[in-house]
């Protein structure tokens, strides 16, 4: 199995690396106390599948990297991987839908938050130039392989039994649209624009009171997968803490902890 990069810097004559299940890992134990945290009571109150929502926010939201490859030794850049990522959870969204029981519906909407923060967790960079990004990724059945395997090594409660089949036969599905050729970047490009982008900015520029509660729900569940990526990338990664990061960390500290 080949493993599957989250972060890899070169510093001199040492390579600063970190793996995809190691950040994820992170991210899931950062979030361990959210039921009991101001966001997850809040969250809870609109939503009791709020969350597992975010636990999937985290699971997912780096899932696209795994299509991007370090070249000629240099470090690996991931622009764009959020789409992927995003492209990932809207088809576990859709393939919940086609169970058709009531718990898998409800689950499918209580996704839709955890959707917004994968999809927009690094927002400020500009999505119009993260989406040409993913033109660098490789979109073949081998990197969705080593997903597959690095998912493997994900810590026991990051995915229920049922949720880890779902997204083992959602990754097959996409390897086989990839072997017939019936997916491509620009595929992706559109759907996310069209089915993702589109519909949160219908949200958010409504009045109508009925989308008040989701966009609520929305905005947790990505101020709540901010903090835990950012504080987890810098603490396994090292450098500099920005002013950004402290701020991160009393945020984790009072509406997370």
């Amino acid at each position: 199995m080949r493993r599957v990069l989250s972060y890899r810097r070169e510093e001199g004559n040492s390579i600063v690396e970190e793996y995809l299940s190691d950040h994820i890992n992170d991210c899931i134990d950062l979030l361990k106390g959210l039921r009991s945290s101001r966001i997850g009571r809040a969250g809870i109150s609109l939503d009791p599948g709020f969350p597992d929502a975010v636990r999937l926010s985290a699971v997912f939201h780096d899932l696209g990297k795994a299509f991007y490859r370090a070249r000629g030794g240099g470090p690996a850049s991931f622009v764009g991987h959020e789409i992927l990522s995003a492209y990932l959870l809207r088809e576990f969204q859709w393939n919940l839908l086609e169970r058709g029981d009531g718990d898998s519906e409800g689950l499918s909407r209580s996704l839709t938050p955890a959707l917004f923060a994968v999809a927009f967790h690094h927002h400020p960079m500009g999505i119009g130039e993260r989406l040409k990004g993913i033109e660098r990724a490789e979109l073949s059945p081998g990197p969705l392989e080593d997903l597959l395997g690095e998912l493997s090594l994900l810590r026991e409660g990051a995915l229920g039994a049922e949720e880890g089949r779902l997204l083992v036969s959602t990754l097959e599905a996409v390897k086989r649209r990839m072997c017939e050729g019936a997916l491509r970047a620009k595929d992706i490009r559109r759907q996310f624009s069209h089915e993702i982008e589109a519909k949160f900015f219908d949200l958010f520029s409504s009045l109508e009171r009925e989308g008040a509660a989701l966009k609520r729900l929305s905005n947790m569940a990505l101020a709540a997968l901010i903090s835990a990526d950012y504080i987890s990338a810098r603490r396994r990664r090292g450098g500099r803490v920005a002013r950004f990061g402290e701020v991160l960390e009393e945020f984790h500290a009072l509406y997370l902890g």
